[in-house]
């Protein structure tokens, strides 16, 4: 343990965990399954924040995520193999062949109280909490924000899926919708004017997770492979047109259905919930002196939604997945400028428009 809580052993921190932490617990966020391991209850708590994201594990089920959470007796700050540095609470270093977080405050001075060591594929990842500045009743911050969801953008951002600014609700029909924008451009005044006045389950009021229909998507690649497989004519018209000759299903729109997830990060309005639900239409949220709503083209739709997403730009790794994916995103749903007035008239304006 000594090696681990000094961070001098690369190979030892972020292999694969297979020591028994004698308490576990487990949290799911837009599907993604996170099992927190620890040598005491308080070091696997999820904290209040992840509590209604918690779930009971399935026997035999694997994780997509293991964050094993330890003591360290000290951790030293490190400057060097520096990638980024948020300008707040966390920088990010290199680390071996995955990547070191070390949240740092005023409160205890230039060293970390608590360290994220993770894997690059962010499967694996080690909570090291720092007993000269944190005691046995601060256990239960290790997965505090921002640690949990920088473990799950990070996951997400490696063709997984991308978190966005972004309001999501949902009616009781099944029809949903995602405003996204910038910090102070609705988001949460949208989500209460909703829940005001439309009877809808509000997701999130500041972040939401897009992620592709994985199931749907299965069937997809399997019945084009198939078709692949029993026609060469197919096959050939599926080569990458680069010359490269890798063959590429074809998806049109149809099949390219995406989901939204709430997540726990929840914005003015607190409104946070584990739900989910298909993702019908994209406004772009502006403030205006009327209510109006205008189509984006397919290139404005992606660099809008790119900004507005909580990407790692400090890597190209995570960068160009996220990229391809809203790229196929745009071209399944359908993307709006919402230019509104914080009133119900702004509600009523949605629910009265039509494709």
């Amino acid at each position: 343990m000594s090696s681990i809580a000094t961070a001098n052993c690369i190979a030892d921190a972020v292999a694969p965990i297979s020591v028994l932490a004698g308490h576990r617990s487990h949290f799911a966020v837009a599907g993604i399954t996170v099992e927190v391991r620890g040598e005491d209850p308080q070091s696997a708590d999820l904290g209040p924040q992840l509590a209604q994201f918690a779930r009971l594990a399935m026997t035999g089920e694997l994780s997509d995520i293991v964050v094993q959470v330890e003591w360290a007796r000290r951790l030293e700050a490190i400057r060097k193999n520096k990638m980024f540095d948020s300008g707040c609470v966390w920088s990010v270093h290199e680390f071996g062949d995955g990547f070191q977080f070390d949240f740092e405050t005023e409160r205890f001075g230039k060293r970390p109280y608590k360290r994220l060591l993770v894997d690059a594929e962010f499967q694996h990842a080690r909570v090291l909490l720092n007993q000269e500045c944190l005691t046995a009743n601060d256990a239960s911050r290790a997965l505090e924000y921002p640690l949990d969801e920088l473990l799950i953008t990070h996951h997400l951002s490696l063709g997984r899926g991308v978190e966005l600014h972004g309001c999501g609700l949902v009616r009781e029909d099944g029809e949903s919708f995602l405003f996204v924008g910038h910090s102070g451009a609705g988001k949460s005044t949208t989500a209460r004017l909703w829940a005001q006045h439309a009877e809808v389950e509000v997701l999130s009021d500041d972040r939401i997770i897009v992620r592709r229909d994985c199931v749907g998507r299965t069937l997809t690649v399997a019945r084009t492979l198939l078709s692949a497989a029993l026609d060469s004519d197919l096959c050939r018209q599926q080569t990458n047109v680069k010359g490269r000759g890798q063959e590429r299903p074809r998806y049109n729109q149809e099949n390219r259905q995406f989901i939204m997830h709430g997540t726990p990060w929840h914005g003015e309005a607190a409104f946070a919930s584990p739900g989910r639900a298909p993702l019908r239409r994209i406004f772009l949220l502006e403030h205006g002196r009327e209510n109006r709503i205008e189509p984006l083209s397919r290139s404005a739709a992606v660099g809008e939604l790119l900004a507005r997403s909580f990407t790692p730009f400090y890597q190209s790794r995570f960068v160009d997945p996220v990229l391809a994916l809203l790229e196929e995103l745009v071209d399944a749903v359908p993307c709006y400028r919402f230019h509104f007035v914080p009133d119900q008239t702004a509600v009523e304006t949605i629910l009265a428009f039509h494709d």
